[in-house]
């Protein structure tokens, strides 16, 4: 995508905003914004969902999920939060990691919230698991990252429904 595809796609984006003729939303997903200068976008409901955002510069860009609001539809109990996980839908389990209740299982997390998918220990929303081709067939974990973990965690702007932590322990196989 070279810069005046991404200028039309952002000023569309803004005649959407503001209902005016020949707006459309944003489609970013999968779109290599790397290095890209978004200083002040509104990117308010803008699909970014698989976007190469490393290295762009998004001082002051406006609607970007926080990981406060992406983690505010999960449970919460007074150790931490129940969030949901499976295993081996996309890669195979670390054999360090023991997969029974009440274990933890632990991984260092990439902390680049501009890579959609990186290491750590992965994890996702209910409806994500249901929706997704692969993850819906097999068992599904409700777990719980402490609070103490949470420091952790890593929302990437442009999450469908997953993210990823340090730490996270196994709680029960969702019937």
């Amino acid at each position: 995508m070279n810069k005046q595809d991404l200028q039309k796609i952002l000023d569309d984006h803004l005649k959407w905003r503001r209902d005016e003729d020949g707006g459309s939303l944003a489609d970013l997903s999968g779109a290599d914004l790397s290095d890209a200068n978004l200083i002040d976008a509104n990117l308010i409901r803008a699909d970014l969902s698989g976007a190469n955002l490393r290295g762009a510069d998004l001082s002051g860009a406006k609607g970007l999920k926080t990981a406060k609001d992406y983690l505010s539809q999960f449970e919460r109990t007074k150790n931490g939060i129940y969030v949901y996980k499976t295993f081996g839908a996309y890669n195979t389990p670390p054999d360090y990691w023991t997969i029974k209740h009440k274990s933890f299982i632990e991984e260092v997390v990439n902390p680049d919230r501009c890579t959609e998918c990186g290491s750590g220990v992965n994890f996702a929303t209910l409806d994500w698991i249901k929706n997704d081709e692969s993850a819906s067939k097999l068992p599904v974990w409700k777990c719980l990252i402490h609070w103490e973990d949470m420091a952790d965690v890593v929302v990437p702007f442009g999450t469908d429904g997953k993210a990823r932590c340090a730490r996270l322990q196994l709680i029960e196989v969702v019937k």
